[in-house]
């Protein structure tokens, strides 16, 4: 039972039940201790030889070889500590963005911390009387609701169609303040809206 106190009839009981399972068992719970080199090469040839799931076949059936030791940890040793490339990370943020020209992140999150876009958030829950749009739900009665004043046209395609490069450019457009593109949502149906993307 949860927040139930034992008495201390029972903790020794169940002290003696574990002390008798390290006695009998030598490995009883791994706290504090480390597998043996014969124990690691089994799960390892486990491993390697474990059935695919998608697949249904072993590495090798699907490869037309076995996975060596070497093999395995050259690969551990490309991964720890790999730098993506400048042109890796354009293609990235390109794939991320779903856009041609890479945006500056620096730049949208400035203006999404900016006074301006605080004003335009509190003028779109105002007109929306702060009630999520989507379902209706809204703060009260001692129910706290995360509200998100959601753009309608996304905030990225603004920035890349009005071809935005600076904090001056974002603040004379328009169409980047314009209250009747937004749309005040509650966290949950904003990240419905969102489908993977994190701006």
């Amino acid at each position: 039972m949860k927040g139930q106190k034992w008495s201390k009839e029972v903790r020794e009981k169940i002290s003696k039940s574990v002390k008798e399972c390290h006695k009998r068992i030598p490995n009883y719970g791994m706290k504090n201790k480390k597998h043996t080199a014969e124990t690691k090469r089994k799960i390892g040839d486990a491993n390697r030889n474990r059935p695919s799931k998608r697949k249904g076949k072993t590495y090798e059936e699907i490869y037309g070889k076995e996975r060596t030791l070497e093999e395995i940890n050259k690969r551990r040793e490309k991964k720890i500590g790999q730098k993506r490339t400048k042109i890796q990370r354009i293609k990235m943020s390109k794939a991320h963005l779903k856009t041609n020209e890479p945006v500056q992140l620096d730049l949208v999150n400035y203006i999404r911390g900016s006074r301006e876009m605080k004003i335009w958030r509190t003028k779109v829950f105002k007109r929306d009387n702060y009630t999520c749009q989507n379902c209706g739900i809204k703060s009260g009665c001692g129910k706290a609701v995360i509200l998100n004043a959601h753009h309608i046209k996304m905030f990225i395609d603004i920035l890349r169609l009005n071809k935005i490069k600076t904090e001056n450019d974002a603040f004379s457009c328009k169409e980047l303040w314009d209250i009747n593109n937004g749309i005040t949502l509650c966290l949950k149906c904003h990240n419905k809206t969102k489908n993977g993307r994190k701006n």
